[in-house]
């Protein structure tokens, strides 16, 4: 029985943590002190420079016996979490296709996302059903489409205390969203080799959705998996629908195990052109930082109190920061991050105001127009690869005939999702 209040109490310390301190800053660089947004960590420059000069310098992550062509490269899309922030993303892919004059799945070989990334990473590598010659949506179009309906993703749920109680909006709302856009499009069927990054609630462990993978699910399904946020979106239970019985995944955001997926897709990268290290190119946008050192004293006293309110900051600003300095190592030169800084206030998930996106837009084009020479670099190292590349043709055009869902299975979907939700709080009066 005290076993049983303790986990309780545990549970909602954690539930707490997570509203008050995720949803407030939630920016998972906020406090870091950002350097030039393309430049590398300087601890880790001397590492990467005797690290990733060449192949024989540093072996790719899997030994060949050969490569098929040791002298391409290939670059990879990376588009971390951040809500709202996600038109920042949209932005800089809108200016990158317009300078290039290409489209971005013709630029990259593959593209990784988290949350609002992974929505993004969804949508423009989905083919037009009505032309699959060609992506549906465009950034540009995309982010039009963002501004026009994006509010339908966040709506407030009743008496839900900011999260505490109940989810802060409605999943129905940005499960509609998805649904309106990618319809029953699968998610092999992609343009371009593709990862989203979730976080698996039965393992606590992260867990990566592959075009690699023999499993293939709804794209609208995995779409809000990785966005599901804790406090904001409800767990997602999702099922192949190529292996009728597996049991799924259940799992949420993947921001809160890997809100920058650039070595999820450096992997996709690896296993499906079998590439080596050296040929890998990331071009990783974040969805803004600041450059403010927060200075808690509460940490200095380390006891329990003072630290469990700081923990979730700690852990996810440390996986982000973790991420990025391994991305660093292994490609050097060729990892090249986009970051804006933005105040503390633009820090926030779920703010639609038209001052907010006013705001985030323009430090987006400060931070351009201040790497303007950096940008205009990876712009013309990317057109130069892209006209090498043979045309392009969509990952799977062999579209999977979905059956129509029974009632009977409907109803046990439903039922199995209230027992595994329930069935902890009961677990007392054994």
């Amino acid at each position: 029985m005290l076993s049983a209040i303790m986990n309780l109490i545990h549970s909602l310390q954690t539930l707490v943590l997570y509203t008050l301190f995720l949803g407030p800053t939630n920016s998972l660089e906020s406090a870091m002190t950002t350097q030039s947004p393309f430049l590398p960590n300087p601890e880790y420059e001397s590492i990467v420079k005797k690290s990733c000069a060449s192949q024989s310098d540093f072996p790719p992550l899997v030994t060949h016996q050969s490569l098929s062509d040791p002298r391409k490269q290939y670059w990879l899309l990376s588009l971390d979490g951040g809500g709202v922030r996600g038109i920042l993303h949209l932005a800089t892919l809108a200016k990158l296709e317009e300078q290039t004059g290409k489209r971005i799945v013709d630029l990259f070989d593959g593209i990784a996302g988290t949350s609002i990334g992974g929505i993004i990473a969804a949508i423009l590598t989905m083919p037009d059903p009505d032309d699959p010659s060609k992506p549906k949506y465009s950034p540009r179009q995309l982010l039009n489409i963002f501004f026009a309906r994006g509010y339908t993703m966040f709506q407030p749920k009743w008496l839900s205390f900011n999260g505490i109680l109940r989810t802060k909006y409605k999943t129905n709302g940005i499960k509609d969203f998805l649904a309106n856009i990618l319809g029953k499009n699968t998610f092999k069927n992609r343009w371009l080799p593709t990862v989203l990054v979730t976080h698996d609630l039965h393992t606590y462990n992260v867990k990566i959705f592959s075009t690699n993978d023999d499993e293939d699910f709804f794209a609208k399904d995995l779409a809000m998996a990785t966005a599901a946020a804790p406090t904001y979106y409800k767990p997602q239970h999702v099922y192949p629908i190529n292996n009728p019985s597996s049991n799924g995944y259940f799992v949420s955001d993947g921001g809160t195990s890997m809100s920058n997926p650039a070595l999820a897709g450096i992997e996709l990268i690896h296993k499906h052109y079998n590439a080596a290290i050296d040929q890998i190119h990331v071009f990783s946008l974040g969805t803004g930082t600041s450059n403010i050192k927060l200075n808690n004293n509460a940490l200095r006293r380390g006891a329990g109190l003072s630290w469990m309110w700081e923990l979730t900051n700690l852990f996810m600003y440390g996986q982000q920061s973790a991420d990025i300095n391994t991305a660093r190592f292994f490609c050097g030169h060729r990892y090249h991050r986009l970051n804006p800084l933005l105040p503390l206030a633009n820090l926030v998930f779920d703010d639609l105001s038209d001052e907010n996106k006013t705001t985030l837009l323009s430090a987006n084009e400060k931070m351009l127009n201040e790497n303007l020479e950096e940008f205009n670099k990876v712009a013309a190292s990317l057109t130069t690869a892209a006209d090498v590349k043979e045309p392009r043709a969509i990952q799977d055009m062999s579209l999977v005939v979905i059956p129509e869902e029974s009632f009977a299975q409907s109803t046990y979907i439903w039922v199995n999702s209230w027992y595994q939700t329930l069935l902890p709080c009961f677990r007392w009066l054994r």
